[in-house]
């Protein structure tokens, strides 16, 4: 567990991590450079086999991943991913002769996917749509509990209290978070998210 003066210091304890899965170095390269530079934290895989084997270690809202591969292909890596979890949005890159294939994936839960090759502009408006998604899940998830998950917050937004169930989600207990920064905490696509899907269900 991080020291709460640790947490203060920090810009952001969570941060929107993506995975690049290609078997190509360049394309990893360009892929890694362009998303970092946008905010994202990035880790690069150059297979299926590798690409599983880190999800499996941790966490990831967005996983971008080339359709065809030596080995397993990305269609058969979506679907231990969906079947792994069901939160992670997928992205597939294909070129133009694999539209039919591009199309499968989007059937076994794919958001979407990249033609190679692709421009900055596409990359960031594909990628900005599936974290949105991803924390509008995860937002419905979290308000469709909220009687039980509870965060007060100061009139700064710092922390003021959280409840044993707000620690287990968050993985840190109350005492560490005591007067940091709620952006700190949660990324501003997931407060967004929770404030749309809050609207949505007033209406």
């Amino acid at each position: 567990k991080r020291r709460p003066e640790s947490l203060r210091e920090e810009k952001s304890i969570v941060k929107t991590k993506i995975l690049v899965v290609h078997e190509e170095q360049p394309v990893r390269n360009m892929l890694f450079r362009m998303l970092e530079q946008q905010g994202y934290e990035v880790i690069a895989a150059k297979n299926a086999e590798e690409g599983l084997k880190k999800l499996r270690e941790e966490e990831f809202v967005l996983i971008v991943s080339d359709i065809k591969m030596p080995g397993m292909d990305g269609v058969a890596m979506l679907e231990k991913i969906k079947k792994a979890n069901q939160n992670t949005e997928v992205i597939m890159m294909t070129g133009f002769g694999t539209l039919e294939t591009a199309v499968q994936s989007l059937r076994h839960g794919a958001i979407d996917f990249l033609f190679k090759p692709f421009a900055l502009e596409d990359v960031t408006r594909i990628v900005k749509k599936a974290v949105g998604r991803y924390h509008l899940k995860k937002a419905e998830g979290l308000c469709d509990t909220t009687i039980a998950i509870s965060i007060v917050l100061d009139e700064k937004n710092n922390i003021e209290k959280i409840n044993v169930l707000m620690e287990n989600y968050l993985g840190y207990e109350e005492k560490e978070l005591l007067g940091c920064p709620v952006q700190r905490i949660f990324s501003k696509e997931f407060w967004q998210a929770s404030w749309n899907y809050f609207i949505k269900t007033q209406i």
